[in-house]
């Protein structure tokens, strides 16, 4: 895994500090709590995060943003397309309909047996 190697590369001990002081508790966009609080008065609603990258780093990441506490589930993947992650999730909750909401979109419904909607929030290209 690269992620330890970096870790020791730049010497760094304790990876949950460093990156408490470096500033990723205030990572999240100012909506994303609210937006999973709000899904959370609806218990039928199941929320997943599914992320990609050092499954260590996304697990830590989470868990110091707290996002972890308003989920159902955190899924870490290394796989870019996301789709064969998405049709797990769906197997394991089998949900009439199933929203996705991703920065990175590289999936388009005609990838699933079942209906999902897909939203595309990347930000940086939002920003004027």
């Amino acid at each position: 895994m690269v992620y330890p190697k970096l870790l020791e590369e730049y010497g760094i001990t304790n990876p949950r500090e460093f990156f408490i002081n470096a500033g990723l508790p205030n990572q999240l966009y100012d909506d994303v709590a609210p937006f999973f609080i709000k899904l959370r008065e609806y218990p039928e609603i199941k929320t997943t995060i599914l992320t990609t990258g050092d499954e260590d780093f996304q697990h830590l990441k989470v868990d110091i943003t707290g996002v972890d506490k308003l989920v159902d589930e955190v899924f870490v993947t290394r796989k870019r397309n996301k789709a064969e992650n998405i049709r797990e999730i769906i197997q394991k909750y089998q949900p009439e309909h199933t929203i996705f909401i991703d920065d990175h979109i590289n999936i388009t419904p005609a990838d699933f047996d079942t209906p999902i909607t897909i939203y595309d929030m990347n930000r940086a290209r939002t920003k004027e």
